[in-house]
Formats: structure tokens, C-alpha cells, sequence
């Protein structure tokens, strides 16, 4: 096992098993996260260029290029897909090590307000899985363009933002940093994630199975986010109920860094029960992790079929020994244009 800490581990048989599937997720995350990914995409500022290139208003070699572009953007879908499930994994094996970093430290505050965030970062990209895994059905029934509400709906999933990152990324300075956030209008390409649209997330991947209960562990785990009682249920390491002279009961709590006993065995029911949930949830999103080659390769086939049916405009703009835009990983000259 990882590095669980024994007061953790000796809390009960139950206890200790889920932690011990919790270790053999992050076991399977960890090489993504110790080699990472390397994402290629094209500069933003080259797509809106070439978008706006007519024939007419430019020179023949500037439309050649921005055709170009567009064709390497058909591929954007699929390098989306291998970001956000890089991305995804990556995080969710670091917000396991900081559940384990913190509970060795003898707190569970941060323990149950990382949790939290992981059931928010696997159904984030359950919700994704499940848009894609939609339109990949729908694309085989013949629907023509699923295969562009992939594209969109992984740019989405992707940028989805509550501030203004170009704004950022261009340069602010503190005392105008609040115009980060009131600047930020949604958009095509981009969402405003609010707490609803979250919940609804956390809602659709507990109608799983393997699931069950996960709203209920997510709204209990949201008492140590936020600062309500679990803030202070969290730190409760000794309780006691004693009676004073008139007969008046008290409980004395102690409230420390030191590991909560006492709040643990007043609710160790409800403790297993959402270590359980947790569990079972983390397995369910490296099953679907795993899965990703097979919709990486059905994504790849959509962008094979698109770009092949413009292949003698693909071939006079697009070099023969350069990575072919569909994504395959294969040269032009042995791909989409010898198909």
C-alpha cells in the first residue's frame, strides 16, 4: 500500500480495503502523470486567420496556407480527447497523493475536500465520454455531422471558464484584475461552468450502477469544502459528555491537528460508506480512462473519412512527409493521401 497512515488504516477492515483500491487507481494513473502528455495544437490566432482568408482577398499562397490549416484543424477532436483524458488522469492521480499526504499529516478537512474535487474531475469527464460516445454512435447510424459535434463539444469540454484566460495570458496587472472575471462573456467554444452545471454532472455518473449514492457522499463531502460544520467536525480529535455540579451535561470537544478519533467513530458508518462510493467511483473512471484508444480510434476514422473526401485539395496543400491531419501519428504520403 501507498503510504497510508496506520491510524487510518486500523480504523476498520472496511476502511483499510477501500484504500487499498484507491492505491491501485492511482497505480494505474501513475505513469501518465510521472511521463505526461505532449499536446500539439494549432495557435489559435492562425485559426482565425485562416478562417477568414477568401480566395479573392488574398495571395494564392496565403489560401494554399490557410487551407492547410484548416484541414490540421479537422484533427483537432482528437488531440482534445488525448488532453483531457491526459489532463484528467494527471490530476486525479495528484488529488489522490494529496489525500494521502493529508491524511498522514493527521487531517481530514483537506482529505474529504479533495475528495470532493475528484468526484467534480470524474464527472466532468464522464459527462464528456458519454457526449462523445453519443455522436460516435450516432456518426456509424449516418448521421453526417456528429463527427463536427465532436470537434465542438471537446473544444467546449476543454475551455470551459469562468474568467477571461486571454486576458491573462496577455498580461494584467493587480489592480485591474478584476476585470479578469467581468470581462468573461460566454461564447461559442467556450462555457461559463457554474455550480449547477457541476451538480447536473455529479447527477448523470451517479445514475451509474457502481455509483449509487454518489450525490449524497458529494453533498457530504461539500460540509468540509465549504465553511460549514464539517470545519469543525473535521478537527475533532477528543469528545467527551460529562455532567457538572447541577447536573447540567456538557460535551467537551477538543478541537486539534491531530487525527479526528472522535468525529470518525461518531459517524463510522457514514465514513466507510463514502470511502466506498469513492472507491467504486475512481474504478469506474479508470475503466472509461482505459477505454479511451478505442474512441481514440473511432475519432481518427471520422477524420480519415473527412479529410479523404477533399483529398485532391489535401494533397495540393498539405506536404507528403509531414504528420498527416487526421491524427494517426502517419505521414501524409502513407495516409489519408494514399487512401
Amino acid at each position: 500500500m501507498y503510504a497510508w497512515p496506520s491510524w487510518l488504516l486500523e480504523f476498520s477492515d472496511s476502511v483499510s480495503k477501500d484504500l487499498g483500491r484507491i492505491d491501485v487507481v492511482r497505480s494505474a494513473l501513475l505513469p501518465m502523470m510521472e511521463t505526461g502528455h505532449q499536446h500539439f495544437g494549432v495557435y489559435s490566432k492562425d485559426i482565425e486567420w485562416a478562417i477568414e482568408q477568401k480566395p479573392q482577398e488574398c495571395t494564392p499562397e496565403e489560401y494554399e496556407r490557410a487551407l492547410a490549416v484548416r484541414l490540421y484543424y479537422k484533427g483537432t477532436s482528437l488531440r482534445l480527447h488525448q488532453q483531457i483524458t491526459a489532463s484528467k488522469s494527471i490530476v486525479v492521480a495528484q488529488q489522490i497523493q494529496v489525500m494521502t499526504e493529508t491524511a498522514r499529516l493527521g487531517s481530514l478537512v483537506p482529505f474529504f475536500a479533495t475528495a470532493r474535487a475528484i468526484i467534480e474531475q470524474v464527472a466532468h469527464y464522464y459527462e464528456y465520454v458519454r457526449k462523445v460516445q453519443k455522436n460516435l454512435t450516432a456518426y456509424q447510424n449516418g448521421v453526417s455531422d456528429a463527427g463536427s459535434k465532436i470537434h465542438e463539444q471537446s473544444i467546449i469540454m476543454s475551455y470551459g471558464t469562468r474568467i477571461d484566460w486571454r486576458m491573462l495570458v496577455e498580461g494584467i496587472d493587480r489592480d485591474n484584475f478584476e476585470q479578469v472575471k467581468g470581462s468573461f462573456n460566454p461564447k461559442k467554444g467556450h462555457i461559463d461552468h457554474t455550480a449547477v452545471q457541476v451538480l447536473n454532472s455529479v447527477d448523470q455518473l451517479s445514475k451509474q450502477d457502481n455509483v449509487k449514492g454518489l450525490r449524497a457522499v458529494y453533498e457530504f463531502l461539500s460540509e468540509f469544502a465549504h465553511p460549514n460544520i464539517g470545519s469543525i467536525y473535521g478537527l475533532m480529535s477528543e469528545a467527551e459528555l460529562i455532567d457538572d455540579e447541577h447536573g447540567f451535561h456538557w460535551v467537551r470537544r477538543r478541537l486539534s491537528q491531530d487525527p479526528p478519533h472522535a468525529m470518525l467513530q461518531e459517524i463510522k458508518s457514514a465514513f466507510e460508506a463514502v470511502l466506498t462510493i469513492l472507491a467504486n467511483t475512481l474504478e469506474f473512471f479508470q475503466d472509461i480512462v482505459q477505454e479511451s484508444s478505442v474512441r481514440e480510434k473511432a475519432i481518427i476514422r471520422i477524420n480519415q473519412n473527412e479529410i479523404r473526401k477533399v483529398k485532391r485539395l489535401a494533397s495540393r496543400v498539405i506536404k507528403p512527409y509531414v504528420p498527416c491531419p487526421c491524427g494517426s501519428g502517419e505521414k501524409f504520403k502513407f495516409c489519408c493521401k494514399k487512401s
